[in-house]
């Protein structure tokens, strides 16, 4: 099964699907144009799902026994159809002391503070928000 590939010069290339490794890409929204975007339409409820949505894949990803230190939000984080996603794999470390609560905690709040930072410039008056969404996740944990 061939499929055309159209660059952005003009060139084509015929690919059969069947004789090549791939992954089907789709475009993701850096996180924090997803965030302004909600907050530009006044959606508050979808605000607070996307932020709780992203905290939770936070807490995943240690659960499942890796992190991800000291990385840019905005190069790093989107969301594809109102659902999160880590677009740079590459920086993750296995590290099975993350599954720990307070491990897991303590990657939810450097998360939370990365995002405080974003709204306190940009938005102050979410920062309740994402510091609530960022309490109900660690509640969760304990």
């Amino acid at each position: 099964f061939p499929v055309t590939i159209h660059r952005p010069k003009g060139r084509q290339h015929r690919v059969p699907l069947d004789s090549v490794e791939f992954i089907v890409q789709r475009k993701a929204t850096p996180i924090f144009e997803h965030l302004e975007s909600l907050i530009r339409s006044n959606q508050t409820e979808n605000l607070k799902m996307a932020i709780r949505s992203f905290l939770q894949m936070v807490a995943i990803r240690c659960e499942r026994g890796f992190s991800c230190q000291n990385v840019a939000l905005q190069n790093h984080f989107g969301f594809i159809e109102g659902q999160p996603i880590q677009f740079d794999c590459g920086i993750l470390s296995r590290d099975l002391s993350m599954k720990y609560p307070l491990n897991i905690q303590r990657e939810i709040l450097q998360a939370t503070e990365r995002l405080n930072i974003w709204a306190n410039a940009q938005h102050p008056e979410i920062t309740f928000v994402i510091q609530e969404e960022a309490q109900r996740i660690i509640n969760q944990l304990f």
